[in-house]
Formats: C-alpha cells, structure tokens, sequence
C-alpha cells in the first residue's frame, strides 16, 4: 500500500524487487518499506511467506 490519495492505494511488488525494511522481522502487523525508493506499506506476515532474503541470509520465517 502507498500513503497517498492516489489510486490504486494498494499495488503489487514485482518479482524479484528488492525490498527494504528497518523494523524487526517478527513484528506483527504493517510495517514501511521501500522498494525502489518508494515508501510503501506492507504486512509482515506477507514479507515472511512471499520474499526471500539477499545474499544467502536466514529465511524471514526462521527469524521469527
């Protein structure tokens, strides 16, 4: 989701984006990213089952 009045309020990442966070990985619920420099929205639930980790890390569900 994007904080903004534009529409569509909710969007779809494309595979293979990269994607950036700053909050703890087991926290529940929204949490900001970024991805291409766009601030967005997403749950993290949906970063854990949906995106892999760069360069060979820990996948996001057994961080939790």
């Amino acid at each position: 989701m994007r904080e903004s009045n534009l529409s569509p309020a909710f969007i779809t990442v494309p595979k293979g984006a990269v994607v950036e966070t700053s909050y703890e990985l087991h926290n529940p619920g929204l949490v900001q990213i970024k991805v291409e420099d766009q601030p967005l929205f997403a749950f993290m639930r949906d970063l854990r089952e949906r995106a892999e980790p760069l360069d060979g890390g820990l996948p996001l569900a057994a961080r939790a």
